[in-house]
């Protein structure tokens, strides 16, 4: 009986140092998924930074040209488009746009200013810079 007994507890001991080696295992793998989950994290949070970068990019102020007009973005929503209506009459216009169907189109907020009136703003322009610095505070 005595035979039995030290068989069991050397069956009991072995199963506990398998099951150490398995602990071990488990430790290892979990570092190792701990681990790729912190590289993809920090890959992750690599590709935000590049993304926010190419829309502040992209946002900020740009030009284009098509055919008679040029268009100068001010913010994603708001323009400023410089173009001959007509083909004939020069206008300045600036204007808000929304996006339908994936495309940014004109809205109806906005003003187009004649290339006299135009002329008449750029003169005025100091003082009404010097206007909002004053009130700006």
């Amino acid at each position: 009986m005595m035979s039995a007994s030290v068989g069991l507890k050397r069956e009991l001991d072995m199963a506990k140092a398998e099951g150490g080696i398995f602990e071990k295992e488990k430790v290892k793998k979990s570092k190792s998924d701990s681990d790729e989950l912190e590289a993809a994290q920090a890959e992750l949070a690599e590709l935000k930074k590049q993304l926010e970068a190419e829309k502040k990019k992209a946002s900020q102020s740009k030009t284009k040209e098509q055919g008679d007009e040029k268009n100068f973005e001010l913010s994603k929503k708001r323009r400023v488009t410089v173009k001959l209506f007509n083909g004939t009459k020069l206008l300045v216009d600036i204007r808000e746009f929304y996006e339908k169907n994936g495309e940014m189109l004109p809205g109806r907020k906005g003003i187009s200013l004649t290339k006299e009136q135009w002329e008449r703003f750029r003169d005025q322009f100091d003082q009404i810079d010097a206007a909002v610095e004053e009130l700006s505070g």
